[in-house]
């Protein structure tokens, strides 16, 4: 006879139920501490106390006030939904605890009486990194729903991703919102279902649209089905459970298509072939929503996928035990600059965001704290909490100058120190020839401050032919005022006015670099030095051996020239595009190699060595991704360090700055 396993479940707990083991009266139980009482929902981290909850979002001290407002304000079945978790909600509390993972380093003395928290986007520009993310059925928490949140995010100006459980068409919250929206998409199982929304999502406006890739099926959400009993009123009225098509009357994307053959709005069927198809439907970017491990980022960012966000669904699709925070190194490592990743989930400090950012996030998603603001009495409400988000993001020591926190560093608990080999050895990061590339730059910056950097060094020609040479000059004078060494380039000389032979891009580029200069951009190019020398290093734009005749060193021959014209025993230098490194052995022999990326090779103290960085804002090797340098004087290694980018975002803005079109050409191809 089959086991029934319900029913042999009921069984036990009745036995159970009825053990003396549980009786009151037992006196295993009845001598220990009384059981705590579990309050009915999953607040972990708001206020015990709701006997004095917040009259109005300007008596909330931070977006914690508003959870039991909401608590109180939703009705129970409502604010279950949005709260649950999944199973033991394990990951709910670890997308929290996972901040506590990572400490801030402050650094000090630096200038943050002008703070801009302002990001770029895929080509578009907030003031804050502070996103909308997309929350299903919002009339359920608001009476306007979508378009009051709408309006909330219109008047911080931020970005609004709208989901495909939109209670509101996309028309209409997109007229609310007064500005670009991006689409969430539930893909379903029914592709003409999928495409039907796309194409209503990019007639509109949408500028991308964001695949959920991490709900692929049902949910054990226990905290929901124990507040469900709690509910009196007639939920029946609101949703129709006798079909999916009845369930689906309020969602307002599924108006007018024929959803016949539809069995869940899930797709787990979902595969790489789907993004493809994707591709070659819509001109909209393509963005996936819940990557969580290093091999899906490289995938998507092979695939050509235009950003990537780092989701666990707000601890609502598995209870995996892992924080968004955590993933997100491994995501930005596998990424490597080729694509922008915004993160969400358990956001809800300032200081939470600044570790995003530090850790390399572009921007931040924040979902479950709007939604209890837009419970709270008075008009403002979600607007409050997004103010709230972005004021304690930044305030110092955190200057956004240049986009990621200046001065600000991030290190997890678990990171073991580096062995330096002797207490006073540096690690120096080397960076040349940017050229005005603000993607290539980021890229860089981002993957050398995964590393306990002593030193920036940064070796000319910060502009010419690239279209951002304002952002460049004012991110390495930020550096500069904080201790790092800059040098002057040829291509910095003839922005100032000097008088410099170039080719006839490098001279067009170089007078439309000019006039996009402020003056103290200009002055700081012009107070540059030739060169310097750190130690028993030099550091110079080109060869030594007449640093203001900018000549290249290219060969054994121009090496020599430049090693015999200094006594120093590390010669470092730019100008050529093309990394190189050449060695002089005590007899004076003159030997190059090609050095091979991501390998840390050791430089004999016996023989005086000549390193040429490579670009990174123009690399001509016949590989497009930008160069750096990493030098450890611990165990004197080198290693060159390519890191891919945004060279189309690059390219597009070459474009679109009138600047010569063989200047963002040659960015795909590395020459």
């Amino acid at each position: 006879m089959p086991l029934d396993q319900a029913a042999s479940r009921r069984q036990f707990l009745k036995y159970l139920s009825a053990s003396p083991l549980l009786a009151g009266a037992s006196p295993a139980f009845a001598e220990g501490p009384a059981a705590g009482v579990k309050l009915p929902d999953p607040i972990m981290w708001a206020p015990l106390r709701t006997d004095n909850l917040i009259k109005s979002p300007k008596d909330a001290i931070n977006v914690f006030d508003f959870e039991p407002v909401a608590r109180v304000n939703i009705p129970p079945a409502h604010f279950g939904y949005m709260a649950s978790g999944i199973d033991d909600e394990v990951t709910l509390r670890a997308n929290r605890e996972g901040f506590l993972k990572f400490q801030l380093r402050p650094r000090r003395l630096v200038d943050v009486s002008k703070v801009d928290m302002s990001t770029d986007i895929l080509g578009v520009k907030y003031p804050t990194p502070i996103i909308i993310a997309p929350v299903g059925g919002q009339q359920s928490f608001h009476a306007e729903g979508e378009i009051a949140v709408a309006k909330a995010a219109k008047a911080g100006n931020h970005l609004q991703i709208l989901s495909t459980s939109t209670n509101t068409g996309v028309e209409e919250v997109a007229a609310a919102r007064g500005a670009p929206l991006w689409y969430q998409l539930y893909a379903t199982n029914k592709w003409e279902v999928a495409k039907a929304m796309v194409a209503r999502a990019e007639n509109t406006g949408c500028l991308a649209i964001a695949v959920t890739v991490d709900r692929s099926g049902g949910r054990n959400q226990e905290t929901l089905f124990r507040l469900v009993p709690t509910d009196t009123r007639d939920c029946n009225a609101c949703h129709e459970r006798g079909s999916l098509a009845t369930n689906l009357k309020r969602r307002a994307m599924y108006k007018d298509l024929d959803i016949s053959g539809l069995t869940h709005t899930q797709s787990s069927n979902m595969t790489w072939d789907f993004l493809k198809r994707l591709r070659d439907t819509t001109k909209m970017k393509i963005v996936l929503k819940g990557i969580l491990a290093h091999e899906d980022a490289v995938l998507a960012a092979d695939a050509g996928i235009d950003a990537i966000i780092v989701s666990n669904h707000g601890a609502r699709s598995e209870d995996s035990g892992r924080s968004t925070i955590d993933a997100l190194p491994e995501i930005v490592e596998a990424v490597r600059g080729r694509m922008p990743i915004l993160v969400d989930s358990g956001f809800r400090r300032g200081t939470d965001i600044v570790k995003a950012l530090c850790l390399g996030a572009s921007a931040v998603c924040i979902g479950r704290p709007y939604i209890s603001g837009a419970s709270a009495p008075s008009a403002s409400r979600a607007s409050s909490v997004c103010w709230s988000c972005c004021a304690s993001s930044s305030t110092p020591p955190c200057s956004r100058s240049a986009r990621r926190p200046s001065g600000i560093s991030c290190r997890t608990w678990s990171a073991a120190p580096r062995d330096r080999g002797n207490d006073n050895a540096v690690l120096i990061a080397l960076f040349t020839d940017i050229h005005g590339n603000r993607e290539a730059f980021e890229a860089c910056l981002t993957h050398a401050q995964r590393h306990p950097i002593d030193r920036y060094v940064f070796l000319g020609d910060f502009v010419g032919y690239g279209a951002d040479p304002g952002f460049v000059v004012d991110t390495v004078k930020d550096f500069a005022a904080r201790g790092a060494l800059a040098l002057l380039g040829n291509h910095d000389s003839a922005a100032i006015g000097m008088p410099e032979r170039m080719n006839d891009e490098a001279t067009l580029a170089i007078q439309w670099t000019r006039r996009q200069l402020k003056a103290d951009q200009l002055e700081f190019l012009a107070s540059l030095p030739l060169e310097a020398e750190d130690d028993d290093r030099l550091y110079v734009h080109a060869s030594a051996a007449e640093p203001a005749a900018w000549d290249y060193v290219i060969d054994e021959h121009s090496a020599g020239r430049s090693l015999r014209a200094t006594d120093a025993a590390l010669t470092f230098c730019g100008h050529v595009h093309v990394p190189a490194l050449f060695h002089m052995t005590a007899a004076g022999t003159i030997a190059g190699f090609d050095p091979d990326a991501d390998v840390a090779m050791p430089l004999n103290a016996q023989r005086r060595w000549l390193a040429v960085i490579g670009a990174v804002g123009q690399p001509r090797d016949r590989n497009p991704a930008a160069c750096y340098a990493l030098y450890d004087d611990g165990p004197r290694t080198l290693t060159y360090v390519r890191v891919p980018y945004d060279v189309e975002s690059a390219a597009r803005k070459i474009r679109d700055a009138g600047l010569p079109p063989f200047l963002a050409a040659r960015l795909a191809v590395g020459h």
